[in-house]
């Protein structure tokens, strides 16, 4: 059954909520995923701001993998359907706010050679 809109043209989307990915985890475990994944993007915006953070090579590693395969899919799918509580924050489920951060972060080391390979990750960037 394809996407209809009701009578206040809100599309009805019941074939997706009905859909079963495997590959996602259950309910339980997508909103864990896109909390981590949203502490993750958080603490990677920080450290563009100047504020660093440890492990952020590996934040954006974990960050990147996501939205590059099919979980990040998955996920942002659940949310169109509605599937996630309305308090959870979502932020990392923004295609462009994804995109504009990675990209932001690979310019900055462009800028600041050897910064990834020391994972010299503490205190404030000059």
């Amino acid at each position: 059954m394809t996407d209809t809109k009701d009578t206040n043209g809100r599309r009805d989307r019941r074939n997706k909520r009905d859909r079963k990915d495997t590959r996602s985890g259950t309910g339980g475990d997508r909103i864990s995923r896109v909390r981590e994944m949203e502490a993750r993007l958080n603490r990677i915006k920080a450290w563009l701001d100047g504020y660093v953070t440890q492990d952020i090579v590996e934040d954006v590693r974990l960050l990147s993998e996501y939205y590059q395969g099919p979980l990040w899919r998955s996920d942002f799918e659940a949310d169109e359907a509605g599937e996630f509580p309305a308090d959870l924050l979502r932020g990392v489920l923004s295609e462009d706010g994804i995109y504009n951060v990675l990209t932001e972060y690979e310019k900055l080391l462009e800028k600041e050679p050897g910064k990834e390979e020391t994972g010299d990750n503490e205190g404030k960037r000059e």
